[in-house]
């Protein structure tokens, strides 16, 4: 937490030129030529409507999902399906899209004419950044399905729904009136978190996102690689408006939330719903077909390019075949793999001992439930990235810390150990409570019982949050632009960098690397789960 609190204070204190000891900078000159910047304004409107209708989407588009889909069974394997695509770092997604979707992608090749061009599509880069909401749609609504997923399971919904029809209502109408209401409350903070990622965006922004005026993130970041110090006052400035206008965005979002509440009845008394059954259950199919092409469609692609020599507009399939892609950069792929793969094993494993080490310290007798002590650990994803890594790394470059492995493990940390918290905290509570309990009736000390017991029951858990944590550390761009000044490469900052070139065989072999590192976590996970210990927990 200390960290966390000097990186909003070396920022705020940066704002106002006390980090930049020159005579001419002036204390709120910062602030003056932010609020005078002609692209200031622009890019802030810009940044809260992609961010606002990206997480409305989401939360719709995977609520739509949930109230026609009511069978256990289904959600079993979509649940399942999820993992996946929640494992793919938003650039691999962004990427994807690109080789996709772009006028000369692989969907308008497949349907283009012998003598077609190019069409005039605008994507990716279109000026009202519906391409970015569009690539935030997909990655966030998986999270948001899979979170709810798992808090229905906790909930009496069959019954809700079933008086709900009882009532005269349809089933999918019955959910949202019914069984939404508990399980918006219960998901409200990862929702805000995916709000704050949309608002702060900045790996996505760069390949998908508009560049004249660019996201408000993507300005910061401008102004902060400047060399001029003029400007690096300026960011300091930029990211500290961003978390005031994001404070002010959550508050806003609580008095809509007031304002909602009462216009499900209002609806309900205007309008009747029957008919819209079969319309909505279709809208579900299309967004779980159209998510299952975009990810077995976006990779074969990439696998193409990767292999293509030549691929001319509007051929389906490469007309040249070659290995000099995987060839020419084998060697130097290989430091990258290496550095992505220590920095991801190591950050993910810190963060589970910790987080293991935290929740069995809650189990002694004195120790309180920890529940209302936690939020702190989720304010790294609830605030903009820029309003306190900015200030982490002047903080750095003042203690000579910049660059060193122990600043890069210690900002991927700071993401992989809520994500551990949230994924370990409530089975460790719940469902080893009692196992504990009858260990402690038996005799057994403390350290035993959880070494025979509560550590093989929940092996498998424990591997997939391994995995889990794993991905996010390898998704992080701007923690490890920031904390490496150059010196650490990772497979998503050459990806990012990389994908505003023309070069898609090397984008796309990028791309694979990435894809691979989180399937193989998982894949092992999986692997080394158990059948015995997986059908028991």
């Amino acid at each position: 937490m200390l960290p966390l609190l000097a990186g909003v204070a070396g920022t705020f204190l940066s704002s106002f030129n006390l980090f930049f000891f020159q005579k001419n900078l002036q204390i709120l000159e910062s602030w003056t030529k932010l609020w005078e910047h002609p692209s200031t304004w622009p890019a802030l409107w810009l940044s809260l409507r992609t961010a606002v209708t990206a997480t409305l989407l989401s939360l719709l588009g995977s609520g739509l999902i949930l109230s026609v889909w009511q069978s256990n069974f289904r959600r079993h394997w979509l649940g399942r399906g999820l993992i996946l695509p929640l494992a793919l770092p938003h650039a691999t997604a962004a990427i994807i899209l690109v080789v996709l979707l772009a006028p000369s992608g692989w969907l308008w090749r497949l349907f283009a004419t012998s003598n077609s061009l190019p069409s005039a599509f605008p994507f990716p880069h279109d000026t009202a950044g519906w391409a970015l909401v569009f690539g935030l749609v997909t990655k966030e609504l998986p999270f948001l399905l899979l979170i709810q997923i798992n808090v229905c399971r906790q909930l009496p919904e069959l019954e809700r729904v079933q008086t709900a029809q009882l009532l005269g209502q349809p089933p999918w109408l019955g959910w949202w009136l019914t069984v939404f209401p508990s399980v918006y409350h219960q998901i409200r903070l990862p929702l805000w978190a995916v709000l704050a990622f949309s608002f702060g965006v900045i790996d996505m922004a760069l390949i998908l996102g508009p560049t004249a005026p660019p996201t408000f993130s993507v300005l910061i970041l401008q102004w902060a690689t400047d060399p001029m110090l003029e400007q690096q006052a300026l960011a300091a400035a930029g990211s500290m408006l961003q978390g005031i206008i994001l404070l002010i965005l959550l508050i806003c979002w609580l008095a809509v939330e007031q304002v909602v509440r009462v216009l499900p009845q209002l609806s309900i008394r205007m309008w009747s719903f029957r008919k819209f059954n079969s319309c909505f259950n279709q809208i579900a199919w299309s967004i779980i077909f159209s998510g299952l092409i975009l990810l077995c469609g976006g990779m074969i692609c990439l696998l193409l390019w990767s292999f293509a020599r030549r691929w001319p507009f509007p051929a389906g399939l490469p007309t040249e075949w070659t290995l000099l892609t995987w060839k020419q950069n084998s060697a130097e792929l290989i430091p990258l793999f290496e550095t992505t793969a220590s920095l991801g094993v190591a950050a993910a494993a810190i963060g589970l001992l910790v987080v293991m080490i935290w929740l069995y310290l809650q189990q002694q007798p004195n120790s309180d439930s920890g529940l209302a002590q936690e939020w702190w650990v989720y304010l790294p994803l609830i605030l903009p990235q820029l309003t306190f890594l900015f200030g982490i790394q002047i903080l750095a470059i003042f203690l000579r810390l910049e660059g060193t492995a122990l600043l890069v493990l210690w900002m991927h940390l700071v993401y992989v150990l809520p994500y551990t918290l949230l994924l370990l905290a409530e089975p460790w509570r719940s469902n080893q409570l009692r196992f504990r309990r009858i260990g402690q009736l038996l005799g057994q000390s403390a350290c035993r019982i959880l070494w025979s017991v509560q550590l093989p029951l929940l092996r498998p858990l424990l591997l997939m949050t391994l995995a889990v944590g794993f991905s996010v550390s390898l998704a992080q761009y701007l923690p490890t632009t920031l904390a490496g000044a150059g010196r650490w490469s990772t497979l998503t900052t050459e990806a990012v960098s990389l994908a505003s070139g023309q070069d898609r065989r090397l984008l796309s072999l990028l791309g694979i690397w990435q894809s691979f590192l989180p399937a193989l976590a998982l894949s092992v996970a999986w692997l080394l789960r158990g059948p015995s210990l997986q059908k028991n927990s």
